[in-house]
Formats: C-alpha cells, sequence, structure tokens
C-alpha cells in the first residue's frame, strides 16, 4: 500500500460492502413499513468509518482511532434507540436491534477491507446479507421448533461437537490388531444418531 491507488480501491470496497447492506435493509423497510434511524447512507459511512480508523491507525501506530470509532458507532446506536423510543410511544414497540448489529459488524468489514482482506469481507457480507434476507423465514422457523426438537438438537450437538473432537484418532488393541479406533467409533454414534433424529423429524 504504498501508493495512492490501493488506497481508493480499498476504501471503495468498504463503500461498496456497506452500500450492498445498507440497500438491502432500505428495501427490508419499505416491504415491512418500518423504520430504522440507520439506511443505505448510514451503512455506507460507518463502512468507510472502519477502513478510516484503521487507515489512521496505521498512521499512529495504534489501534485507539479503531476502538475510539467504535465506541462512537454503539454510541450513535443508543441514541438513535433512545431518541426512537421517545418518539414513538404510542406507535409500536421499539426499534429491532437486528439492523444494529449489522451495522456493528459492517464496521468491522470495513477494517476488513483496509488490510486488504477483501475476499474474507465479501463471504461475511453474502452471509450476512443471507441472515438479513431470509430473516422473516428463520423467525417462523424458530416459532414450530418444539422443546423436545431443542433437548435433540443440545444431545446431538454435545455427542458431535464436544466428545468427538476429543477422541484421540489412532487405532488400540494387542500387536497385530490395532483396530479399535475411538474417533472412529464414535464417528459412527454420531451417524446413527443424526439417522435415527432425522427419522424422528420425519414422523
Amino acid at each position: 500500500r504504498s501508493t495512492l491507488f490501493p488506497y481508493t480501491t480499498l476504501f471503495r470496497s468498504s463503500i461498496g460492502i456497506g452500500f450492498i447492506i445498507g440497500m438491502q435493509r432500505e428495501n427490508s423497510y419499505s416491504r415491512n413499513n418500518s423504520r430504522h434511524p440507520a439506511g443505505l447512507c448510514s451503512f455506507s459511512i460507518v463502512s468507510l468509518c472502519g477502513a478510516l480508523s484503521c487507515y489512521l491507525g496505521d498512521l499512529m501506530g495504534s489501534i485507539v482511532p479503531f476502538v475510539v470509532g467504535l465506541v462512537i458507532v454503539g454510541l450513535l446506536l443508543v441514541a438513535s434507540h433512545i431518541a426512537y423510543g421517545l418518539s414513538n410511544q404510542n406507535n409500536g414497540g421499539p426499534a429491532g436491534v437486528t439492523t444494529s448489529a449489522a451495522l456493528i459488524m459492517i464496521y468491522f468489514l470495513g477494517a476488513l477491507c483496509w488490510f486488504n482482506r477483501l475476499l474474507e469481507a465479501c463471504i461475511l457480507m453474502i452471509v450476512l446479507l443471507w441472515l438479513l434476507a431470509v430473516k422473516r423465514q428463520l423467525h417462523d422457523f424458530a416459532k414450530k421448533i418444539s422443546t423436545e426438537d431443542i433437548i435433540a438438537t443440545v444431545k446431538f450437538a454435545v455427542i458431535s461437537l464436544m466428545i468427538l473432537p476429543f477422541l484421540p484418532n489412532r487405532s488400540f488393541g494387542p500387536a497385530g490388531l490395532e483396530v479399535l479406533n475411538p474417533h472412529t467409533i464414535w464417528l459412527f454414534v454420531v451417524f446413527i444418531c443424526g439417522i435415527i433424529e432425522d427419522r424422528k423429524s420425519v414422523v
């Protein structure tokens, strides 16, 4: 990043990421007849601020500009939520936090752009865009899940994620008959449990 042109490319990338997410949020407001203080311009500016704070941090050799920028964005969000709540006390509930959480993430994505992590920033932007686009479908899906389904999911997560990674992936047994591999055996347990839970959900 020794010349001006890589700087402008990174700044443009951060603005583009904020613009895309902000456009989705604006579209969601219009379709759901809702409001939020942060829109297309806000997302673009916050993403640019994320990159700019890292640029200043590089010049100063300090992380302080990035932290200060993050604190300022957080305080602005808190103030906007309070102002929105006071002005809409008789017009429904408070504003949701989904857009605010997305705005914080956009700040970090802008910072990623400055460090030329454009691929990672774009992948995370796509994931965020998908989560925001299917928000209503995810809420509807969560409402249909029963307590039994949640308990079964927790059990499967414990079996597959909390036990399997810690089992040794090597064979044990008498010399010449080393056929007992705890990792492989438990993998079969996970596989069978997955089939059983899948059949229960179908039934």
